[in-house]
């Protein structure tokens, strides 16, 4: 089966761009928010009930419009990102224990007296729980500017950074060929591009059936592979091979092999 965009069983959950929303476009989008507040509720206050209706339809488009742009927020692959980023974080070990789930606190996030920058996630663990403060770098490649502990319950309320960890993933799926990888240090061996920095989707796509064309970055260089999964189940990778510049390829991982079977035939090409 050839890749079609617009077949959802054959990409997985985690489109490119998903989550590469700038900084910047989220603070305009609340900016022209409270401006376009300020300008209708003036007309509103001198003209009268009438322009109400209007200010109301205005109020709604901004709404939508800070939707769209900032949905990505709160996605599952920015999820993750949050959890991978302080899940060993010494505070957060401390006060949240193992951690359960993250979820983004909207109340705060889209308060109009937050900071353009900042994202609220409320993190719950088997300890207990805490409020982090997210703030998106521009990057592609980078996830994270800063996190920090919120103190409080409220936007402007102290806040205490956090270590953090960069996050090498852009999303669900390339974050299960991550922990792939870093669980099989031979793997990463083989690649041979020093320590690995990032994993995300090829600009070039592989045609094959069930097989996802990825970039992994490193210190050192880059390398393309071939990540074959299970039909119907992109959590489910039945194994990993490099390509080389001629589009040879050599398997580096199988789930086989954990099961005690070191290689299996590479898939013809």
């Amino acid at each position: 089966m050839s890749y079609d965009p617009l077949s959802a069983e054959t990409v997985p959950p985690n489109l490119l761009e998903a989550n590469q929303t700038s900084s910047g476009s989220k603070l305009s989008n609340r900016a022209w928010v409270a401006i376009t507040a300020m300008i209708c509720g003036t007309v509103l206050l001198l003209c009268g009930g009438v322009i109400g209706l209007g200010f109301y339809a205005v109020n709604q488009l901004a709404d939508e419009l800070a939707f769209d742009e900032d949905w990505t927020m709160e996605d599952e692959a920015t999820l993750l990102a949050v959890q991978f980023a302080i899940e060993e974080e010494p505070t957060v070990i401390d006060e949240v224990g193992g951690i359960v789930q993250v979820t983004e606190d909207e109340d705060l996030t889209y308060d109009l007296n937050a900071d353009g920058d900042d994202y609220f996630y409320r993190v719950v663990g088997d300890k207990g729980e805490m409020i982090v403060v997210a703030n998106f770098h521009e990057d592609d490649t980078t996830w994270f500017r800063s996190i920090a502990r919120l103190d409080g319950d409220k936007v402007d309320s102290p806040q205490t950074p956090l270590e953090f960890r960069a996050v090498p993933f852009n999303g669900d799926f390339t974050k299960a060929v991550h922990d792939v990888l870093v669980a099989h240090p031979p793997a990463i061996e083989q690649l041979d591009i020093g320590e690995l920095r990032w994993i995300e989707e090829s600009d070039e796509v592989s045609e094959e059936a069930n097989v996802w064309r990825l970039s992994v970055l490193g210190t050192e260089s880059n390398r393309e592979v071939l990540v074959v999964y299970e039909p119907g189940a992109f959590e489910e990778i039945r194994h990993v091979d490099v390509v080389d510049a001629s589009g040879s390829r050599e398997r580096i991982w199988t789930a086989e092999s954990i099961a005690g079977v070191d290689e299996l035939p590479v898939s013809p090409e």
